[in-house]
Parts: structure tokens; C-alpha cells; sequence
């Protein structure tokens, strides 16, 4: 199996607030008030295999140049891109001669063909915001590690593991680097 994203590859963006949760060191000028939405965000931009695989990447700046350097390492060369109208996706297609499937929903177009959608990775970004719910959100500095943690979650939810399972085993494994390090 390829570590590349093949076959029918869905991708489109998704946004968060840009957080400084935590932070000791504020660089926000003045605090926004409660219920507006005027705070900056961030984007999350995603890939999904029909298949199941992910790539995942947050970006700040969400440019030709930066997609380029997350995400084509990670395309095989016979894939089929799914995007919505953005300009840089189409960009990208054109320049690296990629496939690319382009869905307008200002003309009501939800699937082509019966068979190209962004409807998954949609509904990926809907677990994603849903399983991030509870922590009323999370600092930007550490989202990157909350979409690897969900990721993971995504690619094993058929497997055994259980959430606490996979706590209780990632406290040991760090638990047991903890004592290896410990000096005697």
C-alpha cells in the first residue's frame, strides 16, 4: 500500500479561530467581545482518500506556494482532485497537470456525475469541529496536534481501540521514556 493519497482524493479548507489559549504571552491588542465573530481565524486545509487515508495540514496563509509544499509530496499521479471553486486549487491542478473535479455550490452543484463530491471531507470537518466541541476551543499553536490526534481516531474507528485504551497507552509509552531518561 502507498503512503500517497490516490484514486479519488477530496480536498477542501475549514476554519478555526485563532486562539491564544493559554498563552502567557498575549500578542492580541485587545480581547473580542463575547458572540461576535470578528475574531481572525486559521485554516485547516484537508485531504481525503475515498478509501479512508487523510492529509491534513494547518496553514496560516493559505497560498499556491504553501499548498504545493504540504500537499504534493503526498498525491500520487493518477489521482482525481475534488474541490470546491477555490482559485488556488484550481491553480495548483492547472500547474502540477493534476485531474481536477471542480463543484460550484452558488450553481446548486453538490456531485458530478454520481460519483465526484466533497461531501466526506465535509463531513470529516463536521466530526473534526464536533469532537472539538468540548474543549470550547483549542490553541492555535497546538492544533496541528488536535487534527493528528483526530486523525488517528478517524483511521482506527473500526479497530479496537477504544479512546481510554488509547490514553492508558499513550500514558505508559511516555511513562516508560520518562523513567528510561530519569538520571541515576
Amino acid at each position: 500500500m502507498s503512503n500517497k493519497l490516490e484514486g479519488i482524493v477530496e480536498m477542501d479548507e475549514t476554519y478555526f479561530k485563532c486562539s491564544e489559549k493559554g498563552s502567557r504571552h498575549l500578542t492580541a491588542e485587545k480581547a473580542h467581545k463575547r458572540g461576535s465573530d470578528k475574531a481572525p481565524k486559521i485554516k485547516a486545509v484537508i485531504s481525503i482518500e475515498r478509501s479512508g487515508h487523510i492529509a491534513d495540514h494547518v496553514v496560516s496563509h493559505f497560498t499556491l506556494a504553501q499548498l504545493k509544499a504540504d500537499f504534493l509530496s503526498k498525491f500520487a499521479d493518477d489521482l482525481v482532485l475534488c474541490t470546491d471553486g477555490h482559485i488556488n486549487y484550481e491553480y495548483l491542478s492547472k500547474q502540477e497537470k493534476i485531474n481536477q473535479v471542480v463543484l460550484n455550490r452558488s450553481f446548486g452543484e453538490r456531485v458530478k456525475d454520481k460519483v465526484f463530491h466533497i461531501q466526506t471531507v465535509n463531513a470529516y470537518h463536521m466530526r473534526l469541529k464536533q469532537r472539538l466541541a468540548p474543549f470550547h476551543g483549542v490553541a492555535t499553536n497546538n492544533l496541528h496536534k488536535y487534527l493528528g490526534w483526530f486523525r488517528w481516531f478517524e483511521l482506527n474507528k473500526h479497530g479496537s481501540l477504544s479512546p481510554a485504551s488509547f490514553m492508558k497507552d499513550m500514558l505508559c509509552t511516555a511513562f516508560q521514556k520518562l523513567q528510561r531518561t530519569e538520571p541515576s
